[in-house]
C-alpha cells in the first residue's frame, strides 16, 4: 500500500477541516477571493505529488492525542520559485530559524521543509512522520504533514493562498547588503578629473595620534586619531579624504556636509583649522608628499610603515 493511500483519509479530513475553519473564521477571506483563490481547475481526481506551485500556503498546526485536538499555532509557509522557503506564524511573524531551501520529490509528493516545524519525512517511520503535497479533486493545492511525538501527533494542513509578494530570503539579504553599501557610499563625487584640480591644492596633511587611557580593571585603552585634511589654496579645508581629490564635488559637499568644511592657516611651521565656523585649533599633522607619476611602493606596508623594500 502506497504512502498516499495510507494517509489520504487523514489528509482529506484535515484539508476539509482547515478550509472550512479558514472560511468560517473570516480571517483569510481575501485569500479565498477570486483574486487569489487557493484552487486550480479540478482534475476530477486527487493527486499526491506532481508539480508544486510556489506561493503562500496557510493553515494550522495541531497536537492530536487521546485527550483531543489542541491548536498549536497558525502557519504561513512561503515557497519561492528559487526553492527557498519562509515559515511565519498565523500573524505573519517570523518563527525562529524560519528560512531555508525545500526538498521536494514530485513523484512521491514528499516535501521536506524542516524538522523544527514538524514538516519532514522520516525514512524509519514513513506512516507516522511525513509531509506531502497534493491536489484535491476540486483543485485545492494542499500540504499535509504528521509528526509523531509520543504524547501525540502534530498535524499540519496548509492550503494554497496565492502568489508570494515578499522577496525571497536571499533576495532580501542582497537588497539589505546593497542598501547598506549605498548608505555608506560617499555620494558627493564627480567623474575622475572633474573635481579638485592639482593647482587648487595647497597641501594634504595627515593627523595621527594614539592616546592611552586607564580602563580600570580592564587595563589600558586607546583612542586613535587618524584623519586626513585637504587644504585648498582659497583658504578652505575639508576634513577627511573619502575619495581622491580629483573626484570630490566641492560644491555639493559644501552644501550637503557643511560641518566637514572650514578654514585653515599656517602658524609657524604648523597648521591650524577652524571647522564649521568654530575656533582655530592646532593640528599635530604632517604634510603628505605626493608620489611622482608612475611611482609605486615595492614591499609590504604594515601599520602605515614600509617594512620591506625601497620606494622607487
Amino acid at each position: 500500500m502506497s504512502l498516499g493511500t495510507q494517509v489520504y483519509t487523514r489528509y482529506k479530513e484535515a484539508t476539509n477541516r482547515v478550509v472550512r475553519e479558514t472560511l468560517q473564521s473570516g480571517q483569510t477571506i481575501a485569500v479565498a477571493s477570486s483574486a487569489s483563490t487557493p484552487k486550480t481547475a479540478g482534475t476530477g481526481k486527487t493527486v499526491i505529488g506532481g508539480k508544486m506551485e510556489p506561493g503562500l500556503y496557510v493553515g494550522k498546526q495541531y497536537t492530536v492525542s487521546d485527550s483531543g485536538r489542541e491548536l498549536r499555532r497558525g502557519i504561513r509557509l512561503y515557497i519561492y520559485p528559487n526553492g527557498e522557503y519562509r515559515v511565519n506564524d498565523g500573524d505573519d511573524k517570523a518563527l525562529k530559524y524560519n528560512t531555508g531551501t525545500i526538498n521536494y520529490d514530485p513523484k512521491s509528493g514528499k516535501l521536506v521543509i524542516d524538522r523544527s516545524f514538524y514538516m519532514t519525512n522520516v525514512r524509519t517511520s514513513p506512516d507516522k512522520d511525513f509531509c506531502i503535497f497534493g491536489v484535491r479533486k476540486d483543485g485545492t493545492r494542499t500540504i499535509y504533514a504528521e509528526n509523531y511525538r509520543g504524547y501525540g501527533t502534530i498535524t499540519t494542513t496548509l492550503v494554497y493562498a496565492g502568489a508570494v509578494t515578499r522577496p525571497s530570503p536571499t533576495a532580501e539579504k542582497v537588497a539589505k547588503i546593497n542598501a547598506e553599501a549605498e548608505a555608506k557610499r560617499y555620494k558627493f563625487v564627480t567623474a575622475p578629473g572633474k573635481g579638485v584640480q592639482a593647482g587648487q591644492i595647497a597641501a594634504i596633511i595627515h593627523e595621527y595620534d594614539v592616546e592611552l587611557y586607564s580602563a580600570g580593571a580592564n587595563g589600558m585603552g586607546s583612542r586613535v586619531t587618524d584623519v586626513a585634511y585637504l587644504l585648498l589654496k582659497d583658504g578652505t579645508v575639508h576634513k577627511s579624504l573619502p575619495v581622491p581629490p580629483d573626484t570630490l564635488d566641492v560644491t555639493a559637499s559644501r552644501q550637503k556636509e557643511p560641518k566637514t568644511w572650514g578654514r585653515w592657516r599656517c602658524v609657524g611651521s604648523g597648521y591650524q583649522i577652524a571647522l564649521a565656523g568654530g575656533a582655530y585649533r592646532k593640528l599635530d599633522a604632517k604634510p603628505v608628499t605626493p608620489a611622482r607619476p608612475g611611482e609605486r611602493l615595492i614591499g609590504s606596508v604594515r601599520d602605515r610603515v614600509l617594512v620591506r623594500g625601497p620606494r622607487r
